[in-house]
């Protein structure tokens, strides 16, 4: 298996982290948090309309766990993993901030789903 590293500035991990979150949130059936990431904001009637068509199993109010469910393996694992990538870069920046909150306590595990390992280096100036 291939390990990969990235050297990333700040910014650049608190981007990803926000866009793995959003696309997490999403793919469980929390359509609305595409305001997140788009402006102006999406009406509330087109948001319904969305939420119908993508996910019809769900009511506009419901969404499937943080670690998957969907009947479709593969995407569930998406679920699942796109998860505990967001959830461990926040719980990681929390810890090193010294951060008091949620995100302090350990990431969540999921079946069949790794939990990425995230260093942090100071830069030498």
């Amino acid at each position: 298996m291939k390990k990969y590293t990235l050297e990333l500035t700040e910014e650049q991990y608190n981007l990803i982290a926000l866009c793995t979150e959003v696309v997490h949130r999403i793919s469980v059936g929390q359509v609305e948090e595409l305001d997140q990431i788009v402006l102006p904001k999406i009406d509330r009637d087109l948001l319904v309309k969305l939420k119908e068509q993508a996910f019809p199993e769900l009511s506009f109010n419901q969404s499937y766990s943080w670690c998957g469910g969907h009947q479709n393996e593969a995407y569930s694992h998406f679920q699942a993993a796109t998860y505990a990538i967001y959830r461990e870069m926040i719980h990681i920046r929390t810890v090193n901030d010294g951060i008091d909150n949620v995100y302090r306590s350990p990431t969540l595990r999921c079946e069949g789903v790794d939990i990425p390992k995230i260093t942090i280096k100071e830069e030498q100036k």
